[in-house]
Order: C-alpha cells, then structure tokens, then sequence
C-alpha cells in the first residue's frame, strides 16, 4: 500500500498541475477505516503496510457528455495525461 501510496502522490501531484483536470485526494486512516482499507488492499494482492490510504477522486463535468466525439476525446486527453505521470 505504501507504494500505491506513492504512486498516488506522483498523479496528484502531476493533475494540480494541469489546465484540463482538476483532481482532490483524501488520506483514509488505518484506525477509521482499517476494514474497508484491508478489502480494498486484499483486491490487488497488497500489503497494509502504511498508517493511510491515499484515495484520488476525480469527477467529469461537461456540457457535452450526450456527444460520443466529445466524450472520446476527453478519455483520450485524459489517458495522454495519465501516461504523462510515468514519465
């Protein structure tokens, strides 16, 4: 979990930065949310071995939602911008 911790920080960092997305994130603590926390981790076959869950939220907005094209194009410019967080 630690390094999907990490990882987590590195896309949010990368997203603050851009024009296009806007992005929030919220630290889920082990003492809160120790069930929900294991669940999750135990999907991917992880470890908990952090204080925290970073959790990454983003939502879409736009007037053009109903336009297939559009819809498209803001999946691809998304992914171009996700890609980008590797580099």
């Amino acid at each position: 979990m630690r390094q999907v911790n990490r990882v987590s920080t590195a896309i949010v960092g990368h997203f603050v930065e851009s024009p296009n997305f806007a992005i929030s994130r919220t630290a889920l603590s082990t003492l809160n949310y120790s069930d929900m926390i294991t669940e999750a981790v135990a999907t991917w076959g992880g470890t908990v071995d952090d204080d925290h869950m970073l959790v990454v939220r983003m939502v879409v907005m736009s007037p053009y939602l109903d336009d297939e094209l559009a819809t498209e194009t803001l999946l691809e410019e998304f992914i171009v911008e996700l890609a980008a967080c590797r580099e």
